[in-house]
């Protein structure tokens, strides 16, 4: 069998996803690469595929710009078919001024491969799911690809300072240094913006049980410090509701999505099922990146449904002057595939503004408003098969200038992992906290609330063999070590490692000069217990806004931990069930309160994994009784 995809008006070949079913619910391969777990493949225009006889079932798409077809095919023995696909396209964006783009793909991330995936299959998805750009994080001998088929592609590797710290993705630029430091992503912001790029926070809560080893821990002391990259990737509405919080915090900041896509494994997003788009003249890496920087974006989890907002005319990113007195309108329009099932406009986190819902197709609504104060508004949209999408925000700015809310953040986690992907059989409290406003004077820890040690700016800095506290440890076993941000005379930011062995109840207390006390939650440990366990509490405050996480996790029982380091320089090692920190039992709360608006998320060990990655949203409800289990050993501070 023969299959060629078209554009039915242009009549131009259309790189496409595949995916042919027998009968028997078993695939078939047109790629010569080997099918996904859903039985997808790609194709460039089109492809041969060696059937047999009998019925199969064909469906195509071609990225959520395009109407997906399916059909219906018999072959009888000895017989050669050829079907053809015109595809006819729903929605243009690109009519609008705006490209879409994945920037944060892996074709080769595993030491193993089941599927054949290179740059070069990777591109052919990007094309076949509708990206106009695509970053694939690996280095190249040329970072930088312009192909002829409507698409630019760039080499940047995905970015890892540590532990604590997060990853990061890097727009437009392909050579910048990757220095260690604390808090080293501010260094990384100000390189990239030297050469013209961009840089965004990745998978954010990727797990929200812990904030070790790739969640973008360092977005929330950027954040109180003012000092963010320019976006920020968006997937569920946990993140959601962090970029909210970020937002709150004074920071200006776009949003993006990505998918993280590891195409040789079978189970794995596609290049763009998460997807940013942003406005631009042209597809190319200097436009796009400006874009990023400037704010003018939005976000989707890769259906066809399109938000475009704007506020006087002005699109998302540009800040408009306001007064108590003056009256604003403010525009959505969309389009959709599907009937929608909410359409808002949230303002500082709060929803402040529903309009009707239920229609398809291309429509408009607007809304007449005054705004007094300091604030950032968003337009969200989703339609009734969960597809969303979400503008970057734009900002009302009064006249009389209103000075950043005194904010802070304190993080305890507890927990026996060392390195980025290793346990040990020993516990560490790690502790980070992070003020504006106000210098910090003393931090505190205790326990049974009683003191245990206390540290303050001229105690200096305790290096731990030369390597960083918390976030520059490689890979070792974690010793008593702290350090002071920027320095002893003006520290905005204090880190902590400290190796503990007895049960209680854990808690930060930190004293900033102008009087306030920030508290962690209480976190208790067990030494008795007799797994790998982790404990997460993560806080931040600013005025009436407050976002808390917190997160369990268990894993292999400590008698079956051996003692192999890794070495991550050489990453020569085998992987074992001791050399992943990734819970086997894990749970989690996050509350956000924006002015008195409360949303709460929760998730509980079971989660299959296929959707280990990105979570979907939950619905603000009463804690289970097998959460309660778990958070016990959590207590608001």
């Amino acid at each position: 069998m023969r299959i060629f995809v078209n554009d039915s008006d242009a009549q131009k070949p259309l790189a496409a996803k595949l995916i042919i079913e027998r009968k028997n619910s078993s695939f078939l391969d047109g790629s010569g690469r080997g099918c996904y777990a859903d039985g997808r493949f790609y194709v460039d225009g089109e492809c041969a595929v060696k059937t047999g006889s009998g019925g199969f079932q064909i469906s195509v798409s071609c990225g959520p710009d395009y109407l997906e077809k399916k059909a219906v095919v018999r072959v009888n023995s000895g017989e050669e078919v050829v079907v053809r696909f015109l595809m006819k396209r729903f929605f243009n964006p690109s009519e609008y001024g705006w490209v879409c783009g994945d920037n944060h793909v892996h074709p080769q991330h595993d030491p193993a491969a089941t599927i054949k995936a290179d740059d070069s299959y990777a591109i052919v998805q990007a094309l076949g799911n509708g990206l106009d750009f695509l970053t694939i994080n690996a280095k190249s001998s040329s970072p930088i690809i312009q192909k002829s088929k409507s698409i630019v592609v760039t080499h940047t590797p995905e970015i890892g300072f540590g532990m604590f710290t997060g990853h990061f993705n890097v727009i437009g630029a392909s050579e910048f240094k990757k220095e260690p430091g604390i808090l080293p992503a501010q260094k990384l912001v100000a390189e990239v913006h030297a050469r013209g790029g961009a840089v965004v926070y990745t998978h954010p809560l990727h797990p929200p049980t812990q904030l070790h080893h790739m969640g973008a821990t360092e977005a929330f002391s950027d954040a109180v410090l003012g000092r963010c990259a320019d976006a920020f990737d968006v997937h569920n509405r946990q993140e959601e509701a962090l970029w909210f919080m970020l937002l709150n915090l004074g920071n200006r900041m776009a949003v993006s999505s990505s998918t993280d896509a590891t195409l040789e494994r079978p189970q794995t997003h596609a290049p763009g099922d998460y997807r940013v788009y942003v406005q631009a003249k042209s597809p190319t890496w200097k436009q796009i990146a400006g874009a990023v920087r400037q704010g003018r974006t939005f976000a989707t989890n890769g259906g066809p449904v399109y938000v475009f907002f704007d506020i006087d005319g002005k699109l998302p990113g540009a800040r408009i002057p306001t007064a108590p007195d003056k009256k604003h309108l403010a525009t959505i329009q969309v389009a959709s595939r599907f009937p929608l099932k909410s359409l808002e406009i949230i303002r500082n986190g709060q929803v402040i503004k529903r309009f009707q819902k239920g229609s398809k197709g291309m429509r408009r609504f607007s809304w007449k408003f005054k705004e007094g104060e300091k604030a950032w508004y968003v337009a969200r949209v989703e339609d009734q098969n969960s597809n969303w999408a979400i503008s970057s925000p734009v900002y009302l700015m009064p006249r009389k200038r209103q000075r950043r809310l005194p904010s802070a953040f304190v993080l305890l986690e507890i927990g026996n992992f060392i390195g980025r992907c290793q346990l040990s059989r020993r516990f560490c409290a790690h502790v980070m906290v992070t003020t504006y406003g106000s210098c910090i004077g003393k931090v505190e820890v205790r326990r049974n609330d009683r003191l245990i040690r206390a540290k303050i700016p001229a105690d200096g800095n305790q290096m731990v063999d030369g390597q960083i506290p918390v976030t520059g440890i490689p890979g070792r076993e974690y010793k008593e070590g702290w350090g002071w941000h920027p320095h002893e005379g003006r520290a905005n930011h204090f880190q902590m490692d400290l190796p503990i062995e007895e049960s209680g109840w854990y808690q930060i207390l930190a004293y900033a000069k102008d009087g306030r006390v920030i508290k962690s939650d209480r976190v208790y440990f067990d030494s008795a217990f007799p797994k790998s366990q982790q404990m997460t509490s993560a806080n931040l405050f600013a005025g009436n806004h407050r976002f808390s996480l917190r997160g369990y996790g268990e894993d292999t029982p400590l008698n079956e931990i051996s003692s192999a380091i890794l070495d991550l320089k050489k990453h020569q090692w085998t992987p074992r069930h001791d050399h992943w920190w990734f819970p086997h039992k894990a749970c989690w709360e996050i509350k956000a309160v924006f002015d008195g608006q409360v949303a709460y998320h929760e998730f509980v060990d079971g989660l299959p994994p296929s959707a280990q990655f990105h979570m979907q949203p939950t619905s603000p409800r009463r804690r289970t009784k097998r959460n309660e289990i778990h958070l016990r050993r959590f207590q608001p501070g």
